[in-house]
């Protein structure tokens, strides 16, 4: 290859590697709050830990939109391929969602996330050599949040997974840690204080889920977050 062609190449190399953080100096206000609203949706579904970049953005907003957006995907979008995502106003004129716009982007996500090792059919029960952890790109993965492995070991497949499918919610039945009708210890905390009873699980739970628990001595109904197995706390007091 001749002196000129590698210099050739070396510049189109070099323009090739500037051309996303060109793209991203030349946007707008108002692409750069849609690039930041998209960004927190896809967070929001898949997890908060994930790393989000936006290919090919292209977004049409409302002249007067204003710069906090609320982004919606379709619900069939899949990481790696092109989304489609509407834009709303966080509060209308009546406290209504009004929409401003639209954008198509290609989502690409990386981070932590649940694997399977092996393809695995539908109906298994999932152990621990059933998937594997991996840190690194998520192509392909419906816009759902991704499971833990405390989610998925002992989880009912649900469909059929190839090797290298990334576990999401939906793919497994995930079992609960509280089941409804069991007895838990339900804790509430306030400043300089804390008080446990034992309550009444209404609702099967999740860590992280808000259920209903009823107390049996005053039989109210009322909504705690799940902590752990057995446990539940309270917020607002009985």
């Amino acid at each position: 290859m001749s002196a000129r062609r590698i210099r050739f190449a070396c510049a189109c190399l070099a323009w090739a590697a500037g051309a996303v953080d060109i793209c991203r100096a030349a946007e707008t206000p108002q692409t750069a709050n849609a690039r930041a609203a998209i960004v927190g949706a896809i967070q929001e579904r898949l997890g908060p830990n994930l790393r989000v970049d936006l290919e090919t953005l292209v977004c049409r907003l409302a002249p007067d939109a204003p710069e906090t957006l609320t982004a919606t995907p379709d619900p069939t979008g899949r990481t790696g391929r092109p989304v489609r995502f509407t834009f709303a106003a966080a509060t209308g004129p009546r406290g209504h969602a009004v929409r401003v716009g639209e954008a198509t982007a290609v989502v690409h996500v990386s981070g932590p996330h649940v694997r399977a090792a092996r393809a695995i059919d539908a109906g298994r029960t999932l152990t621990q050599e059933d998937i594997a952890l991996g840190d690194g790109p998520i192509e392909g993965a419906p816009l759902r949040r991704l499971s833990t492995p405390i989610d998925v070991i002992g989880a009912r497949t649900l469909r059929a997974l190839a090797a290298g499918d990334p576990v999401v919610d939906g793919v497994v039945a995930v079992i609960p840690v509280i089941r409804a009708g069991e007895r838990v210890r339900a804790t509430f905390r306030s400043v300089g204080f804390e008080a446990a009873v034992v309550a009444v699980a209404e609702q099967s739970g999740q860590p992280g889920q808000l259920i209903r628990v009823v107390n049996p001595d005053t039989r109210r109904v009322i909504r705690a977050r799940v902590v752990a197995k057995g446990e539940v706390e309270v917020f607002n007091g009985w």
